[in-house]
């Protein structure tokens, strides 16, 4: 524990980011001796993981969107669309546990013995990483939208 304490002292942007990854927070929570400790975003990584799981187990499949374009929408084993929840969901955190599964060892043997499922695992990603982005869009636009009004309130104020 005093090496992780020395770490985490250290405040290093690269130390930090290690220790940060939801892939390591049962690791972290482990070594400081609180197995039970609430770890924001652990959630998360466990809902990617069953999601997953559960990706694994089926095919994309293909669907034409508005432009002509067809996308893969990835499907459960049911067969059913499985799509990411914008209101639950923390892409963010989700996007790296997809990330370093589909990049690992484990992801690459997935790839060559369940390209279908590594497949629908990807286009799972890809609607996480277009979540993500709706969401950073929106919060641009509202930063925008409030140095705008902070803009004419001054002038506003000049005018008296």
């Amino acid at each position: 524990m005093s090496l992780l304490m020395e770490l985490i002292r250290l405040n290093n942007p690269m130390v930090n980011s290690v220790i940060g990854h939801p892939e390591n927070s049962h690791i972290i929570t482990e070594a400081l001796g609180f197995p039970d400790l609430y770890i924001p975003g652990e959630a998360q990584r466990f809902k990617a993981l069953y999601t997953i799981k559960q990706l694994l187990g089926s095919e994309p499949k293909e669907q034409t969107d508005e432009a002509g374009e067809i996308k893969n929408i990835p499907a459960s084993r049911a067969g059913t669309p499985l799509i990411p929840d914008p209101t639950v969901d923390e892409e963010e955190i989700q996007i790296a546990v997809f990330k370093y599964f589909l990049s690992s060892s484990k992801g690459m043997q997935v790839r060559a013995s369940n390209p279908k499922g590594y497949a629908n695992c990807r286009a799972y990603q890809d609607l996480l990483q277009d979540s993500y982005q709706q969401k950073q869009d929106i919060k641009t636009q509202k930063q925008m939208e409030q140095i705008e009004y902070d803009k004419r309130l001054k002038e506003l104020i000049k005018r008296g």
